[in-house]
């Protein structure tokens, strides 16, 4: 599970850093949409929410949302890191 975690964290960082460009709205539908939906197979539903939180963010407001996306993506994984260290 481990490495399949690490693989959608580097898979979802390239696409954080596409929404930064801006992307126009097809494109940040879709990247909105990947990164929601790879959070919900994980089981990472609070990033998941944060995603669909930030769905319709006006262009101009896009860039910033890779610091957002960032921090609770981190925020996500790292409660899964704690139960990994309990279990």
């Amino acid at each position: 599970m481990r490495a399949v975690l690490e693989i959608f964290r580097i898979e979802a960082d390239q696409v954080i850093r596409a929404i930064e460009t801006p992307l126009d709205d097809e494109g940040h539908a879709k990247a909105i949409h990947f990164l929601r939906s790879g959070a919900l197979n994980l089981g990472l539903t609070s990033f998941a929410g944060q995603t669909e939180d930030l769905a319709n963010i006006p262009r101009e407001g896009r860039a910033k949302c890779g610091k957002i996306l960032r921090q609770a993506l981190d925020l996500s994984l790292s409660k899964i890191d704690l139960l990994n260290a309990t279990a």
